[in-house]
């Protein structure tokens, strides 16, 4: 298999990789302060629950403002990394901030969710049995893209032609796309969302690439397999969603 895209500065601002346990944990018997010492140096919050991830399209992860149950939000000095805990589910994130400013490959977020793992496994006394994986990638495309309104999306997305049938019709002032495709069974899907959010009073264009399926064996490497695949159609995915043009704005070396 030939290696993947690679951009020297792809304009990815999130990524996230989460499973889903085949049974609830008993976290409160283990308490807060113990799952809290897994991780020292981390700054801890609590925060309402997740939503359960299912397999069904769009199945992007909302907070369940009726749950009851909290979930730890544990997150460095710099808040650019976080692990989050709840009784059915582990995740990591990465977040560009001012003091990271370079997104760190998935090969160094895909160790830091193994040790986050390892360290959740050692707390709650081996229990960790994964069900559903994710894997998430948030890119905001902005003025330095060639991005600053709807008018720009052809030069960004490939898809969004942006020609209507005749003239009747203005420039939109919003100009957004969702589509759905299997990796490659029905129970393993890419979803990719674009549109236009606000971020710090300016407008950009977000792209949002998540997959999600299910751990190939009831263990670590199983749910490793799953996000390996993810982040291979991830990439290739957003390679083949934008145009060669904003490439060579990202530096594509491959």
């Amino acid at each position: 298999m030939s290696e993947l895209p690679d951009f020297k500065q792809p304009p990815v601002i999130e990524v996230a990789l989460s499973v889903q346990f085949e049974e609830s944990l008993d976290i409160q018997t283990v308490g807060e302060d113990a799952l809290a010492a897994a991780w020292p140096g981390y700054d801890l919050e609590m925060r309402p629950v997740l939503t359960t991830m299912g397999l069904e399209p769009g199945a992007f992860d909302r907070t369940d403002d009726e749950a009851g149950n909290l979930r730890l939000w544990l997150s460095n000095p710099g808040g650019s990394r976080v692990v989050q805990v709840q009784h059915d589910r582990l995740a990591v994130h990465w977040t560009q901030d001012e003091s990271e400013e370079a997104y760190p490959r998935f090969a160094s977020l895909r160790e830091f969710f193994v040790e986050a793992w390892h360290r959740l496994d050692v707390a709650v006394g081996d229990q960790l049995v994964p069900d559903v994986c994710q894997v998430l990638y948030v890119n905001h495309i902005g003025a330095e893209s060639g991005w600053q309104s709807a008018e720009d999306t052809p030069e960004i997305l490939a898809p969004w032609g942006g020609i209507m049938s005749d003239d009747f019709l203005p420039e939109p002032g919003i100009a957004a796309t969702y589509l759905h495709f299997h990796i490659p069974d029905p129970g393993e899907w890419l979803d990719i969302q674009a549109g236009p959010v606000g971020v710090n009073d300016e407008s950009v264009l977000a792209v949002y690439l998540a997959a999600r399926g299910l751990a190939s064996s009831p263990d670590l490497e199983g749910a490793l397999e799953f996000m390996d695949l993810a982040h291979e159609w991830i990439v290739r995915g957003f390679a083949s969603f934008t145009t060669p043009s904003a490439h060579k704005t990202w530096g594509r070396r491959r």
